[in-house]
């Protein structure tokens, strides 16, 4: 797979959430026994798979009410692998499997400007599992194409300066393992401008947010 440059994508969360509510959801029980003994299985084999360099993306394949429980697959790979190729696999893999790495993947002038922000404190790259919390807990925004879609920023303006700063946005395509990019308010605006720009969008939609480390009040523009 590697020599030939075959992305793997591997759907672990689907086998320990059939074992959680398969039956439940009127699945036969030997079937349910059946995919329980995949997830060790599967483990095995992404880990033997990324030390052979095989390309690894993100996916789950999971099924009408189980589709909540998504973000467990980064709980499930974190058990073999580091956070940061975890990170790529959601990113810059992905990208680069459907041909759109120079659009999409990377928080970049010029790119798709599809943002997760995070709470302060929350810091995936020491470990990706944060990002299962129940609910999106580690999750304060979701911006798509530049726009905010989900969250309150106000969680942003009642953050202290300090706690901001750990917010990290990084390019973790390129960032080393354990490293990441601190991006300030300035380069994801432009990122979203970009994008806007790129998408021929008109019209913007501002809002003010404190608490972002050394900037306060900083007025950020979002173009849609």
């Amino acid at each position: 797979m590697s020599q030939r440059c075959v992305y793997l994508v591997p759907t672990l969360v689907t086998y320990q959430e059939i074992v959680r509510c398969g039956a439940a959801s009127g699945m036969p029980q030997e079937l349910v026994a059946k995919v329980g003994d995949a997830v060790d299985a599967g483990l095995r084999s992404l880990s033997v798979a990324a030390k052979a360099g095989v390309r690894i993306c993100f996916g789950s394949d999971l099924l009408g009410d189980m589709h909540p429980s998504q973000a467990l697959e980064f709980e499930l790979r974190s058990r073999v692998l580091s956070s940061i190729d975890i990170l790529r696999s959601a990113t810059t893999n992905c990208a680069a499997l459907f041909g759109m790495q120079r659009s999409l993947g990377r928080v970049r002038p010029g790119y798709v400007a599809d943002l997760l922000l995070l709470r302060p404190g929350v810091d995936p790259l020491a470990d990706v599992a944060v990002l299962a919390a129940p609910g999106g807990a580690a999750v304060a925004a979701v911006f798509k194409e530049g726009l905010l879609v989900k969250a309150p920023m106000q969680l942003l303006a009642r953050a202290p300066a300090a706690a901001a700063a750990a917010i990290r946005v990084g390019d973790v395509g390129g960032a080393a393992e354990g490293a990441a990019t601190n991006l300030d308010v300035q380069a994801v605006t432009a990122a979203a401008a970009a994008a806007a720009a790129a998408a021929g969008r008109d019209g913007c939609s501002r809002s003010w947010v404190d608490g972002w480390a050394d900037l306060n009040q900083h007025l950020v523009t979002f173009c849609r």
